[in-house]
């Protein structure tokens, strides 16, 4: 019985962190992806008006005029500054890292489920 119940346990913790890889990936990479993709197509030198998100349903307008650099939060009060190119190429990495684990995730999951 108590093995059934821990690998019931693990299975529910393994889910939930698979639900959290896919919204991250899905919404937080894949959104900073596109707004890195978009500076880089309006390189005209021209400031141009954007709506952001700064918490969840709190949005801002800011003018941005220089679009040849962003900036990255990497939380625990750090924020880096990335050109467009760098922040392309690590998002694309943590990218693939997540969907790496989640490909881990899902295979532990059909494990437990077989057990």
């Amino acid at each position: 019985m108590w093995n059934h119940l821990t690998a019931l346990y693990a299975a529910l913790c393994a889910n939930n962190k698979g639900e959290e890889i896919k919204k991250t990936v899905e919404i937080n990479i894949d959104k900073c992806l596109d707004v890195v993709a978009t500076l880089e197509e309006g390189g005209t030198g021209e400031a141009f008006m954007a709506d952001f998100e700064v918490s969840e349903g709190l949005y801002s307008r800011a003018r941005i005029e220089d679009n040849d650099s962003v900036c990255s939060w990497l939380g625990e009060n750090l924020m880096l500054e990335y050109s467009c190119e760098e922040a392309t190429s690590l998002l694309k990495k943590n990218s693939e890292n997540a969907k790496a684990s989640l490909k881990v995730l899902i295979a532990d999951l059909q494990f437990l489920g077989d057990h």
